[in-house]
C-alpha cells in the first residue's frame, strides 16, 4: 500500500487515479484547443462582419448622395418650370376671367411663346381643363 494524503490508497486505486487524471488532463486540453479555434473563428467573423458593414455603408452613402443629387437637380427644374410657367398662366388666367367657358384656340394662341418643354405640360393641363379627350 502507498500511504496517501490522510489514508492509505491501494496501488491499483493510486494508478486508475493518475489515469482518470491524465484522462482529465488531455480531455481539458482538447477542450482548451476546441475554445481557441472557436474564439479565432469568431474573431474572423467579426473582421469580416466589420469589412461588409463598411462595404454596405460606403455604397449606401453613395447611393443616398446620388438621390441626393437628383432631387437637387429636380428642385432646380421645377424652379425654372414654375419661374417660366407664371406669366404664361398669368395670362391664360387674364385671358379666361370673366368668361363662363374656357376657349382653347386662347390657350393654344398664349402658349405660342412658351418654351417647348413647357407648351407639352400646359397643353396637357389646358386639354383636361377644357375637357378635350387625350389623343
Amino acid at each position: 500500500m502507498i500511504r496517501g494524503t490522510s489514508s492509505y490508497v491501494t496501488r491499483s486505486s493510486f494508478v486508475t487515479i493518475m489515469i482518470l487524471n491524465v484522462k482529465s488532463h488531455e480531455q481539458a486540453n482538447h477542450y482548451k484547443d476546441k475554445l481557441e479555434t472557436l474564439l479565432k473563428k469568431h474573431e474572423d467573423l467579426k473582421r469580416t462582419a466589420v469589412k461588409e458593414l463598411g462595404a454596405m455603408k460606403t455604397k449606401h452613402s453613395e447611393e443616398f448622395l446620388k438621390m441626393k443629387a437628383e432631387l437637387e437637380e429636380a428642385r432646380k427644374i421645377n424652379a425654372e418650370f414654375c419661374q417660366a410657367a407664371e406669366p404664361i398662366l398669368n395670362n391664360l388666367h387674364a385671358a379666361t376671367t370673366g368668361a363662363n367657358t374656357s376657349s382653347f384656340e386662347t390657350m393654344v394662341e398664349l402658349l405660342q411663346s412658351a418654351p417647348s418643354r413647357l407648351k407639352k405640360i400646359i397643353l396637357e393641363s389646358a386639354n383636361i381643363a377644357c375637357g378635350i379627350p387625350q389623343a
